[in-house]
């Protein structure tokens, strides 16, 4: 049985609440978040991935025992929390990519984020996976020019059945269509979406007899079997051949996605055009993600604009905390924020003892009881 089970995570609360009985009422609701994940601390570490996944698991607990929604600080704590854990579990996941150690020593940049790919960087990342001649490089590098080409995502691109693809000729233009069984948004197909692929088009890479020669061998399967579905893998070779070929950006699998976002975005479509290319489901959160990417590298000065908008924020954020009743204003920045944060760690600490001194007191009336 893992921690995700609810009800285990509530009997996890109320031995916290048992063991703390003095304080546990009395203290403050991120005080009592923070004697809960320390008791969950205990726990036998799971994957990677099952901490990450377990953030809103543990939110919705919090939730139902305080009676409230928790606020942006329990929130932080509890990732903070999910993201510490993931990583002293020594699982690979998909936002730490494992590449080798020379390898390593060579990126000065972080991969867990998907970087924008200009034509010049597909071109020579193409180039470097191609010319190994080793069918999973060769397989990454067709798939990261689809998706950068189409906007498709990469488990799409890599679950492309030859059976389901063919070969289109309109008005003296050849396309290549291939139907997706499965998408993210779409998973039971309920709705037919295909992807189509210009050929006729001049390219940044030579993609279209690529295409040719592996549709002309094979009539059916997948079209790319040595990945095999395989969204990490493909990522790994993408990060692994961009940094031996001195490709100075985070690289990942989503790259040739954010790449065709902002592309069209400096070409002129609206944002909700491309909700609807994308196939974004309702409410998502992704289209503003790649919003930011698009201004973050606009020609325009935007990204000097973003900077000195969060600079005056964080300074406007300064002077309403040491403006804040029961602190000085003759005090600085500095010393106001050590003031008010000073209280709430001595809180903590005094939870902490508390927890500590009931939980010994426990243990001894019950070895005590024991021998009687």
């Amino acid at each position: 049985m893992t921690f995700l089970n609810k009800k285990e995570l509530e009997g996890l609360w109320k031995v916290a609440k048992q063991l703390t009985t003095e304080n546990f009422e009395a203290a403050k609701d991120e005080e009592k978040v923070d004697i809960f994940l320390d008791r969950l601390s205990c726990r036998p570490l799971q994957k990677a991935y099952t901490y990450q996944r377990g953030g809103p698991v543990i939110l919705d607990i919090i939730e139902a025992e305080l009676g409230k929604p928790p606020t942006a600080a329990i929130k932080r704590m509890v990732k903070n929390w999910t993201t510490r854990r993931a990583r002293e579990s020594g699982k690979d996941t998909l936002q730490f990519p494992k590449v080798s150690t020379k390898i390593a020593n060579k990126i000065t940049i972080p991969f867990k984020q998907a970087g924008l790919l200009e034509d010049e960087d597909v071109s020579i990342l193409w180039k470097e996976l191609l010319k190994t001649g080793k069918p999973k490089p060769k397989e990454a590098a067709l798939a990261l020019a689809i998706c950068y080409l189409t906007g498709a995502r990469m488990g799409e691109a890599l679950s492309i059945r030859l059976e389901d693809s063919k070969f289109v000729k309109d008005s003296g233009n050849e396309f290549f269509e291939a139907h997706l069984r499965s998408t993210k948004t779409n998973p039971f197909a309920q709705r037919k979406e295909t992807l189509t692929l210009p050929l006729s088009i001049q390219h940044i890479v030579p993609i279209s007899n690529e295409i040719k020669k592996l549709c002309h061998n094979k009539r059916s399967g997948l079209m790319f079997p040595a990945l095999n579905s395989s969204t990490r893998a493909a990522s790994d070779y993408l990060v692994r051949y961009a940094a031996s070929s001195g490709l100075d950006k985070p690289v990942s699998a989503h790259s040739g996605r954010v790449s065709y976002y902002v592309r069209r975005r400096r070409a002129g479509l609206s944002q909700a055009e491309l909700i609807h290319t994308l196939r974004w489901a309702p409410g998502s959160r992704m289209p503003d993600y790649y919003e930011r990417a698009h201004m973050e590298t606009a020609p325009d000065g935007a990204p000097t604009k973003i900077a000195e908008a969060r600079l005056q924020k964080r300074q406007d954020d300064k002077k309403r905390k040491a403006e804040k009743p029961g602190s000085s204003k003759k005090l600085g920045l500095q010393q106001a924020a050590e003031a008010e944060q000073k209280p709430r760690s001595q809180g903590r600490r005094k939870a902490r003892l508390e927890a500590e001194k009931s939980i010994k007191r426990w243990t001894a009336e019950a070895s005590s009881d024991s021998e009687n």
